[in-house]
């Protein structure tokens, strides 16, 4: 039942432009968009602060952003279209 319900989310959310990361992508966002703060028993993982409050199309954007700017914002999968890619235009 679960499984059903997120399968149904995921495509309505993918229908209304959002973007699916797959593990690669996750793994290269994550290391930028993640930071350690704080020193010895205190360090823990805080937000990197350009990326705080960014919309989603920002931080999957090449190049400044966290993707290198070989990395592609519009892939040939239509799950990974961002709509504001030059190329979606």
């Amino acid at each position: 039942m679960v499984a059903a319900v997120f399968d149904r989310m995921m495509e309505a959310m993918e229908r209304a432009g959002a973007v699916r990361l797959n593990d690669k992508e996750i793994a290269e966002l994550t290391r930028h968009a993640i930071i350690q703060v704080g020193e010895g028993e205190h360090k823990h993982d805080a937000p990197a602060k350009e990326f705080l409050g960014k919309d989603a199309s920002v931080l999957a954007a090449p190049g400044p952003g966290p993707f290198p700017t070989t990395w592609s914002c519009c892939s040939a999968r239509p799950t990974n279209r961002i709509p504001s890619c030059p190329s979606n235009r």
